[in-house]
């Protein structure tokens, strides 16, 4: 999945969800969306770093999984965007 596409795919969930507010069942429909289109994200930013470092991960790719093959090919250009990527999100979610 394109990772524009997913970000789109998050503000409309949450658009949805301010929509349906207070009516639970739908919220409740909507959150979970969003919560899925989030992680998306998040898996679609390192499945693209994946193929821009060439790290080859064959498995559902995770920051975990991306970390685990940096380090073991040796690949100091994907371990310093890994930890850029790391530092940027903290940042982010300390405001």
């Amino acid at each position: 999945m394109n990772i524009e596409e997913a970000i789109k795919d998050c503000e409309i969930y949450l658009k949805k969800i301010k929509q349906y507010d207070p009516d639970p069942y739908y919220v409740n429909y909507f959150f979970n969306k969003y919560i899925i289109s989030i992680n998306n994200t998040f898996n679609g930013i390192f499945e693209e770093a994946d193929r821009d470092f060439g790290l080859f991960i064959s498995q559902k790719i995770s920051k975990k999984k991306f970390d685990e093959k940096a380090k073991m090919k040796n690949d100091k250009n994907a371990k310093k965007f890994s930890e850029w990527y790391s530092m940027k999100y903290m940042e982010e979610h300390r405001k």
